[in-house]
């Protein structure tokens, strides 16, 4: 039986014979034998541009080392990759990826059980893991690479977790927080320990993100913006939205292009702040944009054409364990998609589905 990567090379002989023609009309004759590790490199980012699931990405990184040295997983090599889904399996107790435009899951599995250690988040190419409290160890571990980096132990429960940059970078800080409390956690990559800081009773969070290099966040429903240093503190912006709307509404903060957003998840009403002072102003559009968000929040903002993504959508997974929502703002159709696909734990589990963007890493 022909192995998973001899197939591949094969699969791609026609699309190398193409481009060879445009690049080198005068190729060799197909009877000659191929030194696959010289073909140049414009020839192999063309392939790379071409590949759209993540197996046939790791195929191409084991071709040869030279293709592995030129396919290191960054938003270039991986701009065709569609968009993934982190699901719960059963019996294995395990976490898979579900591709949402093939609708179809890997066999690919994360390096633990559930039981031992679960996913909240995917940023920058990690994805950031951690056991159950207290005294949750976390974890980022990086999906292509393998690279793995070992925070301290956080002292306070959180669900939510948030970086400001890549983990390679010195800056990058962390921050931990539980929706519906008002206590943060936070820490730069590389110091031994979290600093933890409560607002009180009065002052809940329901969201935080990062926007611009400035760390804003929803409490009590009203748009803040956050400085932790020296002291966390934060000042109240001068809008808020309606209370009606608040109480029944599940509130997301996200970011598309240069915009600050915020996303209800009950009837999927959008809105922009205008930093001018007119505070939060409705969306009917997003500019050919599509969001993606989760339970675990704001996951990435997409211009299609991507494979599988549509514009001006929000795709929204929280409301059952083995699927997610579409939401087009262009005709306010909502559609539901469940994942049919055996050895799903389904409603058995309390884990939010996460969403894997490989194309952004």
């Amino acid at each position: 039986m022909k192995t998973r990567r001899r197939q591949f090379v094969e699969r791609l002989t026609s699309e190398i014979s193409y481009l060879e023609f445009n690049l080198n009309p005068t190729k060799k004759s197909e009877e000659e034998e191929r030194d696959w590790s010289g073909l140049i490199d414009s020839m192999l980012f063309s392939i790379l541009g071409r590949l759209e699931t993540l197996e046939d990405f790791f195929s191409f990184r084991g071709v040869c080392r030279n293709w592995r040295s030129i396919s290191s997983p960054c938003p270039e090599t991986l701009a065709s990759q569609s968009p993934l889904i982190l699901l719960t399996r059963f019996p294995s107790y395990t976490e898979a990826f579900f591709d949402i435009s093939r609708r179809r899951l890997y066999n690919f599995q994360l390096p633990w059980r559930l039981y031992s250690r679960f996913s909240l988040a995917f940023s920058h190419g990690f994805l950031v893991t951690s056991t159950e409290p207290p005294r949750s160890r976390i974890l980022l571990w990086n999906l292509f690479s393998g690279d793995h980096i070992r925070l301290p132990r956080s002292p306070e429960p959180f669900r939510r977790v948030i970086l400001s940059s890549p983990p390679s970078s010195p800056q990058c800080l962390m921050v931990l927080f539980h929706p519906g409390n008002s206590t943060i956690q936070f820490s730069w990559l590389g110091d031994s320990l979290w600093k933890v800081h409560s607002w009180g009773p009065a002052h809940l969070i329901h969201d935080m993100i990062f926007f611009q290099g400035r760390l804003f966040a929803l409490i009590n429903g009203r748009l803040a913006l956050v400085d932790l240093a020296p002291c966390p503190q934060f000042t109240l912006l001068e809008d808020s939205l309606d209370v009606e709307w608040k109480r029944n509404s599940q509130r997301f903060l996200a970011k598309s292009g240069e915009e600050l957003l915020l996303v209800c998840c009950f009837e999927f009403s959008i809105f922009r702040w205008a930093f001018g002072g007119g505070g939060w102003v409705e969306l009917k559009s997003l500019d050919g944009r599509a969001l993606f968000i989760g339970l675990g929040g704001f996951a990435a903002s997409v211009v299609p054409p991507c494979l599988g993504v549509r514009e001006n959508c929000v795709y929204f997974a929280g409301r059952n364990a083995d699927g997610w929502c579409e939401f087009s703002l262009k005709d306010r159709c909502l559609e539901t998609v469940s994942v049919a696909s055996p050895g799903l734990l389904r409603s058995q589990t309390s884990l939010p589905p996460i969403w894997v963007l490989p194309s952004l890493s």
